[in-house]
C-alpha cells in the first residue's frame, strides 16, 4: 500500500509543479498585458476628467512596467491638470531619463516649471524642445509667453519665428499685437 500511495503523491507533486509553472508563465504574460490595460484605462478615465482614477491606473501600469515612459508622461499631464506641478515635473524627469529625445516631454516640463514661476528653467526646456523638434510651433509660442512674463522684453521676432513656421497661428498674431499694447517689445 505504501508503494501505491507513493506513486499517487509523486503524480500529484508533478501535477502541482506543472500547474505552478503554467500559472507563473501566465502571470508574467498577463503582467505585460495588464500594464497596457491600465495605461489604456488611465487614458479613458482622463478623457472623462476622472483624474484621480487616471493617476491610479497610470501608477499601476508603472508598477508593472517601470520603464513605461508613456505612462510617466501621461501621469505627469494629469498631475499638471490637477495643479500638482512638482509631481508633474518628477514624472517628466523620469520620462526624460527613459527617453532624452522626446521634444513634447521637454515642452510639458517647461509648462510645469512656468506654472511654478521657474521661468529660466522653462525657457531652457523650451530651448531643448526646439532643438529636438525645430518646426513645432508651440515651443516658440511658449517661449514668447514666458519671456513676456519675465518682462524680458520679448522681441517681435520671437513671434515672427512662429509665423514663419505656421502663418495661420492666431496666437502668434495676438501675442505680437499685445506686445505693442504693453510695450514689451524691442525692435
Amino acid at each position: 500500500m505504501k508503494i501505491g500511495n507513493g506513486k499517487i503523491i509523486k503524480n500529484q507533486i508533478k501535477y502541482l509543479v506543472i500547474v505552478i509553472i503554467l500559472l507563473g508563465s501566465l502571470n508574467s504574460c498577463q503582467q505585460s498585458l495588464t500594464a497596457e490595460n491600465f495605461f489604456e484605462s488611465g487614458g479613458t478615465k482622463a478623457s472623462k476628467s476622472n483624474y484621480k482614477g487616471a493617476i491610479e491606473d497610470y501608477t499601476k501600469a508603472i508598477e508593472l512596467n517601470p520603464k513605461y515612459k508613456e505612462a510617466y508622461n501621461n501621469r505627469g499631464l494629469i498631475k499638471y491638470e490637477m495643479g500638482d506641478y512638482k509631481g508633474a515635473i518628477e514624472d517628466y524627469n523620469k520620462t526624460i531619463e527613459l527617453d532624452t529625445k522626446c521634444a513634447q516631454v521637454y515642452n510639458n516640463r517647461g509648462m510645469s516649471k512656468y506654472e511654478m514661476g521657474d521661468y529660466k528653467g522653462a525657457l531652457e526646456d523650451f530651448a531643448k524642445a526646439m532643438e529636438l523638434k525645430p518646426k513645432y510651433v508651440a515651443h516658440y509660442v511658449n517661449k514668447g509667453v514666458i519671456k513676456g512674463q519675465m518682462q524680458n522684453y520679448v522681441r517681435r521676432e520671437d513671434y515672427t519665428e512662429v509665423l514663419e513656421l505656421d502663418p495661420k497661428c492666431a496666437g502668434a498674431y495676438y501675442n505680437r499685437i499685445n506686445l505693442l499694447r504693453h510695450k514689451y517689445i524691442m525692435l
